[in-house]
């Protein structure tokens, strides 16, 4: 079976998140003529989601488009927990250093405007 199962596992997700966004986009919808029963939204929702996933899972560029990037993800490097902890703290200390900075523009700035403005 291999990469199959996570070919169709990435279509069962396409179908879940096209169904939840389809459910919210015609209950908007519907809720501004009128309020809906839940149970049509959904219906709509789940059914539109299975037709639309479901005409790209039959076309087979698709498949092969979606089986390529698994294949690709099998091949990245991921990093250990010791590189992810030390670019962890690199963006951190780069964060801080760069909201003071800012902080003391902001304030050299706002000194600057203040003495223009009042004087």
């Amino acid at each position: 079976m291999g990469d199959k199962k996570y070919i169709h596992l990435v279509f069962l997700v396409l179908v879940l998140a096209t169904s939840w966004v389809a459910i919210k986009s015609i209950d908007l919808v519907w809720s501004m003529f009128a309020r809906p029963d839940k149970l049509w939204p959904d219906l709509i929702g789940i059914g539109f989601g299975i037709l639309v996933v479901g005409f790209y899972w039959l076309k087979q560029e698709s498949f092969d488009w979606v089986g390529a990037i698994i294949h690709e993800l099998k091949r990245v490097t991921w990093p250990t927990k010791q590189e992810t902890s030390s670019a962890t703290v690199v963006v951190i200390v780069t964060v801080i250093i760069a909201a003071v900075l800012m902080g003391i523009f902001d304030s050299i700035w706002a000194y600057v405007t203040d003495y223009i403005l009042l004087t």
